[in-house]
């Protein structure tokens, strides 16, 4: 007989049965939350990026770009990962979670990466190519129309020169008893021209039927190559031709009225080859290169990253974003390719989806120009380095190749040898497409002679040219991008000529005393007139529009003037005038009036401090030592109905009182941290963009770019934070032990 369970017992199982149940219930609701998480996990996908450097997020002006994109656009890889010396494999997965971050934020992004030493690439090479070709269909219709028509000109050109050619010789055989001469050698060439003509048709023919991994692609440029100098022979020897024929048509010595009537007829006939010669040459030279075909032999023969988009197709230099092997293996951080790609591919999505891109036009008074007809610094540059011009032009190149990427035309205004302002038709022949005129500042002083007057006078003629252009930008109601040196005049009791109307909307430049600062180093005290900041005066409400992405970023420039601000005048004259960057107020800093016996020692310097035999020193009277003081602004103001302008339309302006500080060797400095190199003063190269942006009306693409996260920046504590902080160490501490232990107290009773 079974022994009756204890109350103990029966309790014990209960508990049991109950911590059973309780534990399959928390199983089972585990189980189902990693279910259910692992559904959301499917539908929706978030990542927290917790790098020092964001290395996993998309910088503010990228996921701007992808929020407005409207446009279907594949990023296209082309690597092969078989090949010694090619791209290391983990940058290539670097690339590919970048651009999956570009596909999470816009449905209109796609990428595929095609390794051409797989089996498969021919097929995705095949559909890519079918891709561009598409979207350059019209494009290439017309290529394929002029191709077929320089096929019937060619056959027409090779009969008039074989018909004209026989013509040629019956008339020459008729009337050399009245003019003489031999002609043979001239028809031995016209019937070899017809020989080529036909060779030249066979080539065209061939470059029409050409296909590129199965899509028709025609060849044109080698078409162009083909059949260019031939027509452009022939219609000279037709030309020729006409001209010898009606000099017999018109001989006075020539009295059968037979022999003039086949002259002149062969004139016309003549005549009439060269003209059909020289339309079929026309409409063959006229084509541009076709896209689709030198991407795709340029794929051919090496990797590239591709941006394919409706509007075209853009081709990223490989080894810009991926490293080599070799590279990496070397110590090259791979977290480098994110910020590098980022940059480019969405300068390149930005390039294709931009509708009527800027056109920034270079304002100077140098004695020369800064660019040749290739946008390039001009040949002056590699002949004559102290050339002025040449400098200049070489101090903006790298600035210019930058604005280009971006599909924004580079050009100058060199107002010492023309004084009529460009037109810029053949860049803006529609007038749609925004224009920003970027006032570099006084003619330099480099390689003036002060004993000379002749090179003064000419600077001062210069001067006057430069104030004057920028007189008629102002008046124009143009945007201004605006950075001003500091000026001799306001010694002598003029203003400086450059920022002469700006007091109009309430903004003065202290253009005869720039910053100077006193720095110690262990030799004893230096100074300089470099400035570094980190920050804009604002960046909340009411700030200038272009502060926000420059917040955080270190940026520097020189020979900075104070900048006073009076907002009374420019409410009054309707205009919105913001500071940028400020200054800080300090004993080492002044504002310099006897400046100019200390510019060549500066000069001299190479961004840094330097010791001289006489100390500048602040003067209560003469200079300015209360600060702070502003070193950029931007303005805004209304346009006047009379000047032709819209209603509703604004003059912008952005004023910065420094010399230099937009030239490549303040835009591209780096330094290396934690073995990696990086932009050293990136605030200057987003000022220009923001700028440039914000005054083209651009405002939807300020924001911070790529570049600058590639490395992690805080900010600077402002003076509260550092007290709030300071005390919060000194006497937080205690009191929240004390109330910590007083809480212990009370819950203990």
């Amino acid at each position: 007989m079974a022994k009756p369970k204890t109350k103990s017992e029966s309790t014990a199982g209960i508990r049991r049965t109950r911590y059973g149940a309780m534990t399959a219930i928390l199983i089972t609701a585990a189980a189902a939350i990693a279910l259910f998480i692992g559904v959301i996990g499917e539908r929706t996908a978030t990542r927290f990026d917790l790098t020092a450097t964001r290395s996993y997020t998309l910088s503010t002006r990228t996921t701007q770009l992808l929020e407005d994109l409207e446009m279907p656009v594949e990023v296209v890889v082309v690597v092969n990962l078989g090949r010694e010396g090619s791209a290391d494999p983990r940058s290539v997965e670097r690339v590919r979670d970048l651009l999956s971050e570009y596909t999470q934020q816009s449905p209109n992004v796609s990428y595929s990466i095609i390794d051409t030493a797989n089996a498969e690439a021919r097929d995705e090479f095949q559909r890519v190519v079918g891709l561009m070709a598409g979207y350059a269909e019209d494009e290439i219709r017309t290529h394929r129309r002029t191709l077929e028509r320089t096929i019937s000109g060619l056959d027409r050109t090779e009969q008039d020169l074989r018909r004209l050619a026989d013509r040629t010789e019956d008339t020459s055989q008729a009337a050399s008893e009245f003019v003489g001469g031999q002609i043979e050698a001239f028809l031995i060439n016209m019937r070899s021209m017809a020989d080529e003509a036909a060779e030249a048709r066979q080539v065209v023919q061939t470059a029409l039927e050409n296909q590129v991994a199965g899509t028709p692609l025609p060849a044109s440029d080698q078409a162009q190559i083909a059949a260019s100098q031939l027509l452009t022979n022939a219609s000279s020897a037709f030309s020729d031709i006409s001209a010898w024929a009606q000099q017999i048509s018109q001989a006075p010595q020539i009295d059968s009225n037979t022999l003039k009537a086949s002259a002149a007829s062969l004139a016309t006939a003549a005549g009439e080859a060269a003209s059909q010669s020289a339309a079929t040459l026309d409409r063959l030279i006229r084509l541009q290169p076709l896209e689709p075909l030198q991407v795709t032999r340029a794929l051919q023969q090496t990797e590239a990253v591709l941006v394919i988009a409706p509007t075209g197709t853009t081709a990223i230099k490989f080894d810009a974003i991926f490293p080599l092997r070799t590279s990496v293996e070397q110590g090259q951080s791979i977290a480098q390719v994110s910020f590098a790609g980022e940059e480019l591919i969405s300068t390149a999505i930005s390039t294709l989806s931009m509708q009527d891109p800027p056109i920034v036009v270079f304002v100077h008074a140098e004695p020369g120009r800064m660019f040749d007809d290739t946008g390039r610094p001009s040949a002056a540059t590699s002949r004559d380095q102290s050339s002025p011009h040449a400098r200049l032009g070489v101090s903006v190149n790298q600035l210019a190749q930058r604005l280009r990427m971006r599909r924004i035309d580079v050009t100058e205004w060199p107002v010492a040898i023309e004084t009529v302002r460009p037109t810029l038709l053949e860049l803006n022949p529609d007038r749609t497409r925004p224009v920003v005129w970027f006032v570099v500042g006084e003619p330099t002083r480099i390689g003036l002679d002060p004993s000379q007057g002749r090179s003064l006078s000419e600077r001062a003629e210069r001067l006057r040219a430069m104030a004057n252009a920028v007189d008629q930008l102002y008046e124009a109601g143009e945007d201004l991008f605006m950075a001003v040196e500091p000026s001799e005049l306001p010694a002598i009791g003029d203003s400086a000529p450059l920022t002469d109307r700006l007091p109009e909307i309430g903004i003065t430049v202290d253009a005869g005393r720039p910053l100077i600062r006193r720095v110690p180093t262990p030799q004893g005290e230096a100074w300089t007139t470099f400035f570094e900041f980190t920050s804009p005066v604002d960046t909340g409400d009411g700030a200038s529009p272009i502060a926000e992405p420059l917040a955080g970023l270190t940026g520097v420039v020189s020979w900075a003037m104070p900048i006073n601000i009076d907002q009374d005048i420019a409410t009054e004259a309707g205009a919105t005038v913001r500071p940028l960057y400020r200054v800080a107020d300090s004993d080492d800093v002044w504002a310099e009036a006897e400046w100019l016996r200390f510019r060549y020692a500066f000069e001299q310097a190479p961004l840094g401090a330097i010791t001289m035999r006489t100390n500048p020193t602040p003067s209560e009277s003469r200079d300015d030592t209360g600060g702070p003081w502003i070193i950029a602004a931007t303005a805004e103001r209304p346009l006047a109905p009379d000047s032709g302008a819209e209603p509703g339309d604004t003059q912008r302006i952005v004023l910065v009182s420094a010399s230099g500080w937009f030239q490549d060797p303040f835009l591209f400095a780096q330094l290396s941290v934690d073995g990696r190199a990086i932009t050293r003063f990136p605030a200057n190269a987003e000022l220009i963009d923001a700028g440039l942006f914000w005054l083209s009306g651009r405002d939807e693409l300020i924001a911070r770019s790529a570049r600058v996260s590639d490395v992690s920046r805080i900010r600077d504590l402002s003076p509260g934070q550092r007290a709030a902080i300071r005390w919060a160490m000194i006497a937080g501490l205690p009191v929240l032990v004390l109330l910590v232990g007083a809480g212990l107290r009370v819950w203990r009773g």
